[in-house]
């Protein structure tokens, strides 16, 4: 059995379900940092939906953070709020990486990401709802909508 199919098994036994978090804005001023330090001078950063996620407010308190301490810095940062998770900001992350290796500018990279963010659909199936409530992501209200 694969650890995938083992991990579904596993879960409806669990009383707590496994969670995430989100990256502090440490973590993204970290990696900022180490980018340029790596010779890079523009930072676009596609984070998670800020409706789902708080990875899209941290990245932004990093890049003010920043820029605060670095008032004179040439970098350019910029940190789009994808709207959506898993295959919706995964597709923007590899078009806009093809679009680079196209010769796309930075800023035809997030004038992109800023346009096309509201144009990707989502579809979602789960076998039931049970772990959609259990973790927060909705409530048993809109469940008993469904």
């Amino acid at each position: 059995m694969s650890k995938y199919n083992e991990f579904f098994k596993l879960l409806p036994t669990l009383e707590e379900i496994p969670t995430t978090s989100m990256p502090s804005p440490e973590e993204y001023l970290k990696i900022m940092y180490n980018v340029i330090e790596d010779g890079y001078d523009e930072i676009l950063c596609i984070c998670m939906s800020s409706g789902t996620s708080g990875a899209y407010q941290s990245a932004v308190l990093a890049k003010n953070y920043f820029f605060e301490n670095n008032p004179d810095s040439s970098v350019k940062i910029h940190v789009v709020d994808s709207l959506s998770m898993s295959h919706g900001s995964g597709w923007l992350i590899l078009k806009s990486a093809k679009l680079l290796e196209a010769g796309y500018s930075f800023d035809e990279l997030i004038e992109f990401n800023e346009t096309y963010k509201t144009r990707v659909k989502h579809l979602l199936c789960v076998d039931d709802l049970n772990n959609l409530i259990k973790s927060g992501r909705l409530t048993n209200a809109s469940a008993f909508n469904w």
